[in-house]
């Protein structure tokens, strides 16, 4: 009894470890390389942003490596399966995410999220930089540090899911916090993190997370994109 309480322990302290370092490892990289970072040249910042968004995805990766081991398999074997759970949470997340979206800026705001904005001017002014950090970089460090990092820490499974999608959301509001009224958009994000917490507690592969945020963020990124060049 007594270690499995040291276990539990362990995984909620590596947990937060973790989900703290998703925060604190693009400031200190920043700060290191400061000069490139504020450099005048925006090549030189979108490599430099897009070297410390590598680095944080290969620290995540090695401290949530046992999370990877089988995946592979179990996701090739169970493929049709996964695929119809993904689709179904992804689609309820998504039409949730919508609607409350929808009805927070027609009601309220009469804008979009400050984090969604701050997304669409570092798309539009480091776009080498932006798109494989937001389509394939970002979601990999966030289910890593948002999920996989608390799956042995949590062990019931609502609870896992309700917890992970509040951090999941409160991390995309702190990050570009301007006002109260950033706290209403809590819900558009923690809808969708919802939506992965349920996939991840019933697939218990980190590989199906992974896919679904590529897959919802690179819709989203294209999207925009697409309406720009019209």
């Amino acid at each position: 009894m007594k270690e499995k309480e040291n276990t539990t322990y362990k995984e909620i302290t590596k947990g937060i470890f973790i989900y703290l370092l998703f925060f604190i490892f693009p400031i200190v990289f920043q700060l290191v390389f400061y000069n490139f970072v504020t450099s005048d040249n925006n090549l030189v910042k979108s490599i430099t942003l897009l070297a410390c968004e590598i680095s944080l995805t290969i620290i995540l990766i090695i401290l949530n490596k046992n999370k990877f081991k089988n995946c592979f398999k179990d996701f090739k074997k169970n493929r049709k399966e996964y695929f119809d759970i993904c689709f179904k949470f992804w689609l309820l997340g998504f039409i949730a995410m919508s609607v409350s979206n929808l009805l927070i800026n027609f009601f309220v705001t009469n804008g979009i999220a400050n984090n969604e904005a701050i997304n669409r001017t570092v798309l539009k002014e480091f776009v080498i930089y932006a798109v494989p950090a937001m389509c394939i970089l970002g979601p990999i460090c966030e289910e890593l540090a948002f999920r996989a990092s608390f799956k042995n820490a949590i062990r019931n499974k609502k609870l896992f899911v309700f917890i992970t999608s509040l951090l999941f959301a409160l991390a995309h509001i702190v990050s570009s916090y301007t006002g109260l009224t950033d706290f209403l958009y809590i819900f558009p994000y923690f809808f969708m993190g919802y939506a992965l917490g349920h996939i991840y507690s019933k697939t218990d592969n980190i590989l199906c997370n992974i896919s679904v945020h590529i897959f919802h963020n690179s819709l989203a990124i294209l999207s925009y994109l697409a309406l720009l060049f019209i």
